[in-house]
């Protein structure tokens, strides 16, 4: 077996990344940036909502963010799919996992409703495995591809990503800034590396649920990002290429009875920090060239 070279990130490490992010040799003034106008009103709405929202909006250009309840713990919901997958990567690079292997499951024939025992073998390789899990929330292909990773391994990938707030295996809990800071550092190519992240990214652009944070957004904006849901529990959360810069937005939300009230506080969310990316910043015109005098 190869020597693993994966190490934990201290906590604090991890904070100062995610929130100095900035890539651009000229940030924005901090005044003028699209989080601070769209700060209030999103913790008025989130507070106001009628569910408990955790969320965290990330401007990926000059590190300025806007928060709440950022550091309270939430279910995971399918947001511990990023951990197969991330989990699959490094197993991958370090020759104990291959992407053509086969991974077969069971599920629920279609057609078949709810209830009924009336299921069928599927077999895929465990590239299609991770593009299920991912962009249709396949949870049976999540836990045949976890099971074949081994879910020891999954559950101690937060830990080793720096997430500490993070925990699989039993609660299945995590907190917005551990979510945000996941987002933060793939953006940045130093998640995993340049080749996984982007790799990654590109499986996460293509997500076919699109009925929270997208909802309200333009059809053809770009965004990198897993859903969850599961009993009273609502979750969405990636990297938004809008317009003027690329933002994490993170929403975690439980409500009372039903995830429905969640939907709702997410996709306003969504829309209010939208609203302050959705044009490109306008070009500076320099100065005029002082003509010369005689």
């Amino acid at each position: 077996m190869t020597p693993s070279l994966r190490g934990t990130v201290p906590l604090a490490v991890a904070l100062l990344i995610a929130l100095a992010v900035a890539t651009l040799p000229v940030p924005r003034a901090a005044h003028a940036g699209p989080v601070y106008e769209v700060c209030v009103p999103m913790q008025e709405h989130a507070e106001a909502s009628g569910s408990r929202v955790g969320f965290v909006v990330l401007d990926l250009t000059d590190g300025s963010h806007c928060s709440n309840r950022a550091d309270e713990p939430f279910r995971t919901a399918s947001l511990y799919k990023l951990f197969v997958l991330t989990e699959a990567y490094e197993q991958a690079r370090e020759g104990t996992f291959a992407w053509d292997e086969e991974i077969t499951f069971d599920r629920l024939r279609e057609g078949t409703e709810s209830g009924q025992d009336d299921t069928e073998e599927v077999t895929v390789d465990a590239a299609e495995a991770a593009r299920l899990m991912i962009q249709l929330t396949d949870n049976e292909a999540a836990e045949a591809l976890a099971e074949r990773l081994t879910w020891r391994a999954v559950n101690a990938e937060p830990a080793r990503l720096g997430l500490p707030n993070t925990i699989l295996g039993g609660s299945y809990t995590t907190t917005a800034n551990d979510i945000a800071y996941f987002f933060a550092q793939l953006h940045a190519r130093t998640l995993l590396g340049p080749e996984d992240d982007d790799a990654m990214l590109r499986i996460l652009l293509d997500q076919r649920i699109r009925d929270r944070i997208p909802w309200f957004l333009p059809a053809d904006v770009p965004i990198a990002h897993k859903t969850g849901r599961i009993d009273t529990v609502a979750n969405d959360a990636g990297i938004v290429y809008a317009p003027a810069g690329p933002f994490v937005l993170v929403v975690l939300t439980e409500s009372e009875e039903t995830w429905d009230p969640g939907y709702h506080a997410i996709r306003e969310l969504g829309r209010i920090a939208y609203e302050g990316y959705q044009e490109a910043p306008p070009t500076e015109t320099p100065p005029p060239t002082a003509t010369p005098t005689p």
